[in-house]
């Protein structure tokens, strides 16, 4: 019980919550838009979708990494300000940061493919989704990101 109470002590593992906390709220947002436009019954349905779907997605989703961001900003605080993490094995911790990252990327991209495999999908619809996967996979993977580059300074002692 004391290395669970540990654990949740330290600032590493709050890298990794903020981490994992961002992807998964992320891709249920990204989910539910890519399910909103799917329901689209013809590509001019589908045009008129996109837009509010695209701001529905952005504002879903700086929500979310609001959350994330106060997590990673607590754990950024102590490891870089207070110093409370002089040297640290983080091979777990990165382990699970980059297969979270590994986790979405294949999220978004099974998500992704219910359109862009459509046969009856247009070209347009398709470039969209797809140009929309990417943009996700950019600002969910952002925080991630953010966590291992911390990590990899506590693991070189950067800090």
């Amino acid at each position: 019980m004391s290395t669970l109470r540990g654990a949740l002590h330290n600032p590493i593992w709050s890298l990794v919550a903020a981490s994992v906390i961002a992807v998964i709220g992320g891709i249920v947002v990204y989910r539910q838009v890519v399910a909103h436009l799917s329901e689209s019954s013809s590509e001019e349905d589908f045009q008129a979708r996109r837009q509010r779907a695209y701001s529905s997605f952005v504002i879903r989703f700086l929500l979310v990494e609001l959350v994330s961001m106060s997590i990673l900003l607590y754990g950024m605080y102590h490891i870089v300000v207070l110093r409370t993490v002089e040297f640290a094995d983080v091979t777990l911790p990165l382990a699970v940061v980059l297969l979270t990252i590994l986790f979405a990327f294949l999220s978004l991209y099974f998500t992704t493919s219910q359109i862009t495999k459509d046969p009856q999908a247009s070209e347009d619809v398709k470039r969209f989704m797809s140009s929309m996967m990417i943009t996700g996979f950019g600002l969910i993977s952002g925080l991630p990101v953010a966590s291992l580059i911390l990590l990899f300074g506590v693991m070189n002692q950067w800090f």
